[in-house]
């Protein structure tokens, strides 16, 4: 940074208290966190938002007063530069629909799958996994199914423990009254998922199932089941966060671009360990 502060011939990091100049530093550093947390690049870490964003504050305040503090200019011209090229261009489109896999869904099924995301604090699904839930039950009716099956999102232990099952069941029940519904818990992940809805698939002896899940979701979601041992039909739900056809709006661009940063690596992952 001493390099980009130097005017008429002056250094003005001699002018300025070193503790300004650390508290620009550290200001500029939780900037670019924001800004790159925006665009999912932080998810790649796997570590806790809190810590990344009082990292990024305490590196920036330490490394300001330097000549490495040139480092966060850079690193800044870079984010506003993938910044104005997701939000601004339709570049992201081609990419995202890589992810996305709709199958022909000619297949006779003997039951709906649909996956489940997240929820919030009161055990009550997000609106992603409500879309997928509203998709499933469609697919359903168009299909003359009379069994759908869903997983169960569990969060903390004992007094704290959070579960979706209960807003399922009233969803369901308000929804489509005259389904058979199966559910599956303990579930954290897609992999649990894969392997839970597979055992229930042997045990009602279901030979192939349609598996609705979100777009960008599908690809990875459908691979794992089926490498779980499961005949899969993959359909893809009606999306309310965010449309990929025609993804005009700036919000949504970014929006799917965080989803490719986040379906990139965790197919990755699935990958590495033999799961997709």
């Amino acid at each position: 940074m001493d390099l980009l502060l130097r005017g008429r011939g002056r250094d003005i990091t001699a002018q300025a208290p070193r503790w300004l100049i650390r508290l620009s530093g550290g200001m500029l550093a939780f900037g670019l966190f924001a800004l790159a947390d925006r665009l999912g690049l932080s998810d790649v870490t796997g570590a806790s938002p809190l810590l990344l964003r009082l990292g990024a504050l305490l590196l920036g305040a330490l490394i300001a007063p330097t000549v490495y503090g040139a480092l966060l200019w850079i690193v800044g011209g870079l984010l506003v530069t993938l910044t104005m090229l997701v939000a601004f261009t339709p570049i992201v489109r081609p990419v995202a629909m890589s992810f996305v896999r709709q199958d022909s869904n000619n297949e006779a099924v003997d039951a709906v799958v649909v996956l489940s995301g997240s929820m919030n604090d009161a055990g009550r699904l997000s609106g992603q996994v409500l879309d997928r839930l509203i998709s499933g039950i469609a697919e359903a009716r168009r299909r003359n199914i009379t069994t759908i099956a869903l997983s169960v999102i569990d969060e903390g232990k004992n007094e704290n423990r959070i579960t979706s099952e209960s807003d399922q069941r009233r969803l369901m029940a308000l929804l489509a009254p005259d389904l058979t519904v199966r559910y599956v818990s303990n579930v954290r992940s897609t992999r649990d998922e894969a392997l839970l809805f597979a055992a229930l698939a042997r045990t009602y002896q279901w030979n192939r199932v349609a598996l609705v899940t979100s777009p960008m979701h599908s690809r990875r979601a459908c691979r794992t089941l089926e490498v779980a041992g499961l005949k899969v039909s993959c359909v893809v739900a009606e999306s309310r966060d965010y449309a990929l056809t025609p993804l005009r709006a700036a919000n949504s661009r970014m929006n799917a671009f965080r989803d490719v940063v986040y379906e990139t690596l965790a197919t990755t992952l699935y990958r590495f360990r033999g799961w997709n």
